[in-house]
C-alpha cells in the first residue's frame, strides 16, 4: 500500500512511492523539493557572478 498526503480535492499524493519524485504543488517530495532548492541556489549565484563578469568584459 502507498501511503501518501490528500491536498484540498481528496487526491492521494503518493510521496513515498519509489517511483515519485515530482511537484504536486505544495506536496513534493522532500527529496525532490531540497534538490530544486540546491540547484536554485547555484543557478541564482551563478547568474549573479556571471552578470558581473560579463558586464565588466563588456565595458573594458
Amino acid at each position: 500500500m502507498v501511503h501518501g498526503r490528500r491536498d484540498g480535492n481528496d487526491v492521494v499524493v503518493p510521496y513515498d512511492h519509489p517511483l515519485y519524485a515530482g511537484f504536486v504543488g505544495g506536496f513534493s517530495h522532500p527529496a525532490a523539493f531540497h534538490a530544486l532548492k540546491a540547484s536554485d541556489l547555484i543557478l541564482s549565484v551563478g547568474i549573479r557572478l556571471g552578470c558581473g563578469e560579463a558586464f565588466r568584459l563588456h565595458t573594458y
